[in-house]
């Protein structure tokens, strides 16, 4: 087993609907959102034992505030982690570095895209043997936190439901 790394981008509400809370707890989603060209890089690499050990990091310059970023079990990278495990009955652990390149707390989703990162680097260090297919649908098993994006534009609703918005979408 080896480290993996993932990197995973920002982005901005173009438009976001909310609607009122639901049982479980969510608001349902409406949403537009554009990537951005600031992306959130998750290593990880895998351990003996089970422990799950986050670290984290920003390039100079960027102001970004990484002592803001928690590196305890409310992270969400660790919380990604461990619903894959659980999910899948796996018993490993893994360091897991972050690169923050998205600003703390700037609305433009830097920790689900860790956490989204996280799943799929877990996935491939454990060599849980997922495609990249079922990784990426493992996202939603850490509720609608995780916004990984493949294409530029998205629109819909939370996890799954959100797709890719071509030129010949209405608007």
């Amino acid at each position: 087993m080896s480290a993996v790394t993932v990197r995973a981008p920002g982005k901005v509400n173009l438009q976001l609907d909310v609607g009122p809370l639901g049982v479980d707890g969510y608001h349902p989603l409406a949403t537009v959102f554009q990537a951005v060209e600031l992306y959130e890089v998750v290593t990880a690499t895998p351990r003996d034992d089970n422990a799950l050990r986050v670290t984290v990091e920003a390039p100079r310059g960027l102001g970004i505030d990484v002592d803001a970023v928690p590196t305890g079990p409310e992270n969400l990278v660790v919380r990604a982690a461990v619903a894959l495990r659980d999910a899948y009955g796996v018993d490993a652990g893994a360091d897991l570095h972050i690169v923050k390149g998205v600003p703390v707390a700037g609305g433009m989703a830097g920790g689900s895209a860790d956490a989204a990162a996280a799943i799929l680097a877990c996935a491939e260090a454990w060599e849980m043997g997922l495609s990249r297919a079922e990784a990426r649908r493992g996202r939603g098993l850490h509720r609608r936190r995780c916004a990984l994006c493949t294409a530029r534009t998205h629109r819909g609703g939370p996890g799954a439901r959100r797709r890719p918005v071509s030129r010949d979408d209405p608007w």
